[in-house]
């Protein structure tokens, strides 16, 4: 293994070790606003790239925090900037690790050839309709031939939705948890039914 996979898997796990060590305390400084904004933002970024815990809880808590409008700008740039460090560490040096896991993963394969044809189009659906980990869309894309500019814009925009939702859950909760609650079930509504709609269209675009 190169140098820079080794150095790429030591930051990673140090992430990671610091992400569980110190989940308490950082939940915890979020909870009573203890953090910066910047601080925030790392947090955010932190958990992003080592989701210990769900992002959906660190999405909804900056939320809380700073607003929908706020809240879910910093949801989607830290997550989106997670995601495009992920993705440049497994191009940069664990491709051959990475397609023996996803060569584990049934749906790889299919994915990896949408990539092929419709890579931009793929990734978005992807981001908006989140029925495959986060983590199998990056490494899925790492190892193909999409760009890191495709991955990176289309990363952006399929997040904003997701993101947007959970820090408006985040902030009404503190107002209106009935509001919050009914907020997320319209969301999971909207999500069924583009879902419905793409299988629907599926032999249809066979044709």
């Amino acid at each position: 293994m190169k140098k820079s996979s080794w150095l790429s898997l030591i930051v990673y796990a140090g992430c990671a070790a610091a992400a569980l060590v110190y989940q308490d305390t950082i939940v915890h400084a979020i909870e009573t606003n203890e953090a910066s904004l910047l601080e925030m933002a790392g947090v955010a970024f932190l958990f992003a790239f080592v989701p210990v815990i769900p992002f959906g809880v660190i999405a909804a808590l900056l939320g809380a925090q700073y607003g929908a409008l706020l809240g879910g700008l910093m949801n989607v740039l830290c997550s989106t900037a997670a995601a495009v460090l992920f993705f440049f560490i497994v191009r940069g040096g664990f491709q051959e690790q990475s397609r023996a896991w996803l060569a584990k993963y049934g749906k790889a394969e299919r994915w990896m050839s949408l990539l092929e044809q419709h890579a931009f189009l793929t990734i978005l659906t992807a981001r908006i309709i989140p029925v495959i980990p986060a983590v199998a869309v990056h490494i899925i894309c790492a190892v193909s031939h999409v760009s890191l500019r495709t991955f990176a814009v289309a990363t952006l925009l399929g997040k904003i939705p997701v993101m947007v939702v959970f820090a408006a859950m985040g902030d009404h909760y503190m107002t209106s948890p009935a509001r919050a609650v009914w907020t997320g079930i319209i969301y999971m509504g909207i999500l069924a039914v583009l879902l419905i709609g793409f299988r629907l269209m599926r032999p249809l675009r066979r044709n």
